[in-house]
């Protein structure tokens, strides 16, 4: 067995073409020193587009450690595979941790519009067409 020190825990989904190429995944991350924590049985799935020219496929996923060093010949040996369409390891995070606090943002208020009174109009500032016309003739002199 290897050292806990030196092991980190991955969870890895996968693809399969049958269900019974299953135990072939447990079997590749036992080979190469993982401990299997958490298995989920695989179940049938319909694909959302063809995938090596398949329609469906068994999803399954497992938790495991295991040194970082063996996840390149894990990732070969899933690759090699042909029972095996797809697969996908992740480092998650299982604890869930508190994160950062949250900053309050504060909170819009509202204006109401500013209405602007028109302004009052003189009855002698008013023009009539012709005053207009006779005050633009004086001004192109």
């Amino acid at each position: 067995m290897t050292d806990e020190k030196d092991t980190k825990q991955y969870e890895m989904s996968f693809l399969l073409k049958e269900e019974g190429d299953a135990p072939v995944v447990k079997k590749f991350v036992k080979d190469l020193g993982g401990e299997i924590e958490f298995e989920s049985p695989a179940s049938k799935i319909a694909l959302a587009y063809p995938v090596q020219k398949e329609t469906g496929a068994y999803f399954g996923y497992i938790h495991f450690s295991m040194e970082p060093a063996e996840i390149s010949h894990l990732t070969h040996e899933m690759e090699t595979r042909p029972g095996i369409l797809r697969h996908l390891i992740l480092t998650p995070p299982f604890k869930k941790s508190e994160g950062r606090p949250r900053m309050e943002v504060p909170r819009r208020v509202e204006r109401a519009p500013v209405q602007r009174q028109p302004e009052a109009v003189r009855p002698s500032e008013i023009l009539t067409n012709e005053d207009l016309e006779k005050r633009i003739k004086e001004i192109l002199k």
